[in-house]
């Protein structure tokens, strides 16, 4: 490697310019970087904590490194701060054995000890607690489902008309109606309406509906039953016949054929079609058609129980039968085997085994286990949250237990686990399918560190009030986490450790701030649904534009009251005199020299041109005008570590134009945002062209609210460009693939522009 290049990678590295390091060593071709560079650059990434493109490079070399112990060292270090300390632990014990005085590496080496015991492994999990009310917060499903019946019960006379004069009603009318009842619980069910008094739910491919659509029937009025019948899922035909049309074909049930394999260890059948008509279509078009047919003919929860592998023969093969016989062989194949023929999936369950390298999350451990909800486990483990989303969408939760095994043995937490899940469904969840439970059991796990019991919670605060009395019997710390990867933890019981509390008042700083603020404030506590805060502040909106005042929301913070008071006493720390503040206040306000926002921006446009060096790095950073996502909500009140909001004032800033809320609230000048005045400035710019004005204003974020977007493109990438250049970072550290056209297709969508100082 050049000298030159190792003496500037270690000046920077010694001024702790560790970007510098990682952008001047990707800017050498890939194939001219050698060992010793890429070295460098795994070292750069782990001091700017990106240690997962670190591992990447170092495993990258791994050959090389071998017989390097600083390639050891820097990769346990990479596996340390990604709490992965086995393998941190493996890789410090290398470099001693090495390097046998390497104090670091024994440093690290008693961390990872640490970590790996059972008091240490509590302690990681304490770390990430959070308050229960994230987990309660919202309608839960129980809600939403005794909506869906008091809505039915109201319009029943209108819905039974509808099945005695179906050729007379007005079809698109009443499915209106139907679709705004049922929308109570999601938008993505769909249904059918007839028959005698029949109201069909359908699935069509949504299978989390599989696990709640029981229970919203199993809760149907007493006043309904006798006369409605209500049925969560596609029924099948009973073997009855009749035409199918789709794809411009019209093909009778009974003259498909197919033919069916049975696994019975699986207990799963694989199924073989074949129909002229079917085969003339094309490939996505037959195979699309045959699963609708055959969730006709035997049920949606028949098909999704019990059919594994679906394929089309090229031609009629011995031992197929019609379609219509299919759910009376499946039917028999099950009882030859003896095996219970179930019609629910909840209760269907598998057993399933994984292996992992290494610990990186809960579950990650886990060795055997049952379910009978496997589409969330796949998710849990391809990082996905699509079925714990669609879910808490309906309001109900899907979680699981975990409970730290510390130094007891396998049997005895297998014997433990049998007992709590049996417990659980019966003193604390309920009798599945009685509609009164307050969730299902959806399996357990057993891990060489963790017991993990598997819930779905239609009424989350109902468990919660009833689950710690029981836990509190066993001597072991219990824990509860949602569905989805690296989640927060709920300390359910037997927890030693310092739960966030939520303040009932406001404390000594909120006290100070609203001192500082010195016109009316409204506090409030965090929160983990933003409902009643964003509410506050619009009908605060609405009043002061009446009464005279701009309101704003502002985060409770120690730096942020630091900086205000910075510069009302112009970089005296000593804290604040009201009288001062007020002096401050009247001189911002009553002087009428501003600068000249439009010429502080283009100054401002032109010095990022300089630096951006030629047109083609220009042009990467403007980018195309695309992709850009719709941001209508504020968002800087959140506290992502909590899960909660953070405290906050609503504050009635006694100004007459918005942008002089920052002459009232001096935040200018520090952690690189512009100063006062040019903060000020920009605001009036942005106010008069676009109607803005400031709504909040967090330690490094800075929210504005506009009634409505942009209204066209090039207005949309000359103001984007203004924002780059006012806060490059809200491009530059707004996620991969931002650009300045990226941002401006998102104004066009969006009345909340965000800013933040990173």
């Amino acid at each position: 490697m050049d000298k030159e290049i190792l003496e500037l990678l270690a000046e920077w590295h010694k001024n702790n310019e560790y970007q510098k390091i990682v952008d001047a060593i990707l800017a050498i071709p890939e194939e001219e970087r050698d060992y010793e560079l890429i070295v460098q650059l795994a070292r750069a990434l782990n001091n700017l904590g990106d240690y997962e493109t670190a591992t990447e490079m170092l495993l990258g070399v791994e050959e090389e490194g071998k017989n390097d112990p600083l390639w050891y060292y820097r990769l346990g270090y990479a596996y340390y701060y990604s709490d992965r300390f086995e393998q941190a632990k493996e890789k410090f014990e290398q470099v001693l054995r090495m390097t046998p005085d390497d104090e670091d590496a024994g440093i690290f080496l008693d961390w990872c000890n640490q970590e790996l015991t059972p008091e240490g492994k509590v302690e990681k999990l304490n770390e990430r607690l959070i308050v229960a009310e994230v987990l309660t917060t919202g309608k839960t499903f129980r809600q939403r489902t005794e909506e869906f019946w008091q809505w039915f019960l109201v319009h029943e006379p209108e819905l039974a008309a509808l099945v005695e004069k179906h050729q007379e009603a007005d079809t698109e009318e009443m499915i209106r109606l139907i679709a705004e009842g049922v929308s109570l619980i999601s938008e993505e069910i769909n249904f059918n309406i007839g028959g005698d008094y029949e109201f069909t739910f359908t699935v069509e491919g949504k299978n989390y509906l599989f696990y709640l659509l029981p229970w919203l029937v199993a809760r149907m009025p007493e006043q309904l039953k006798g006369k409605w019948h209500f049925f969560p899922c596609m029924q099948g035909t009973g073997g009855e016949s009749f035409g199918f049309q789709m794809y411009g074909k019209n093909v009778q049930l009974s003259n498909v054929m197919v033919g069916l394999k049975y696994h019975e260890e699986q207990n799963y059948f694989d199924v073989r079609f074949y129909d002229a008509q079917l085969a003339s279509l094309g490939e996505d078009d037959c195979y699309n058609a045959f699963y609708i047919m055959m969730e006709l003919t035997i049920g949606e929860a028949m098909s999704y129980i019990y059919i594994h592998q679906v394929d089309k023969a090229d031609a009629l093969e011995e031992g197929m039968f019609p379609l219509t016989k299919l759910e009376a062989c499946i039917t028999v194949a099950l009882e030859e085997a003896k095996k219970e023929i179930l019609m629910r999936p909840d209760e269907r369950y598998s057993i399933y085994q994984m292996q992992f390298e290494s610990d990186k999350d809960l579950r990650y451990d886990m060795v055997i286990g049952t379910t009978c909800f496997p589409e969330l486990l796949r998710d849990y483990f391809n990082e996905s949250t699509e079925h714990a989303d669609k879910l808490a969408a309906c309001g109900a939760k899907a979680v699981f237990l975990v409970m730290p095994m510390g130094n007891a043995g396998h049997s005895e937490m297998l014997k433990l686990r049998y007992e709590l899940e049996d417990r659980l469904a019966e003193e604390i969840l309920g009798e599945k399918g009685s509609g009164r439970e307050n969730g299902i059991l959806l399996g357990g796990t057993m891990g060489r560190e963790h017991l993990y019991i598997d819930l779905l919670l239609y009424d989350m605060p109902a468990f919660m009030r009833q689950v710690g009395q029981l836990l509190d019997q066993y001597a072991y710390p219990f824990y509860l986490a949602e569905f989805r990867p690296e989640s927060r933890l709920v300390a359910l019981a037997h927890v030693d450790a310092l739960v966030p509390e939520i303040p009932s008042v406001p404390g000594e700083l909120a006290q100070r701030m609203i001192t500082f603020m010195d016109c009316p404030c409204r506090w409030f506590a965090p929160m983990a649904d933003a409902d009643s805060l964003d509410k506050a502040y619009f009908e605060a909106l609405e009043v002061g534009k009446k009464e005279g005042f701009v309101p704003i929301l502002v985060t409770v913070d120690e730096a942020l009251l630091a900086c205000m008071t910075l510069n009302v006493n112009e970089q005296d720390e000593s804290g604040f005199e009201i009288g001062r503040v007020r002096a401050y206040r009247r001189r911002m306000l009553q002087d009428n020299e501003l600068p000249d926002a439009s010429v502080y921006l283009k100054e401002l446009t032109d010095g990022c041109k300089e630096e951006w060096e030629g047109e083609e790095q220009w042009a990467e950073l403007m980018g195309e005008m695309k992709e850009g996502e719709a941001n209508n909500d504020l968002s800087g009140y959140w506290n992502y570590d909590t899960h909660l909001t953070e405290e906050m004032l609503l504050v009635e800033v006694p100004v007459d134009c918005p942008w002089k809320v920052f002459a009232w609230l001096p935040i200018g000048d520090w952690n690189k945002w512009p100063d006062t005045s040019q903060l000020i400035a920009v605001a009036k710019h942005w106010n008069e062209i676009y109607g803005t004005v400031p709504a909040l204003i967090a330690p490094d974020v800075l929210e504005f609210y506009t009634e409505k977007p942009v209204e066209n493109a090039e207005a949309a990438l000359h103001l984007s460009l203004e924002h780059y250049v006012f806060c490059p970072d809200c491009v530059e550290q707004s996620g991969e693939n931002n650009t300045v056209g990226k941002r401006a297709d998102s104004l066009l969508k969006s009345t909340i522009w965000y800013f933040e100082w990173d």
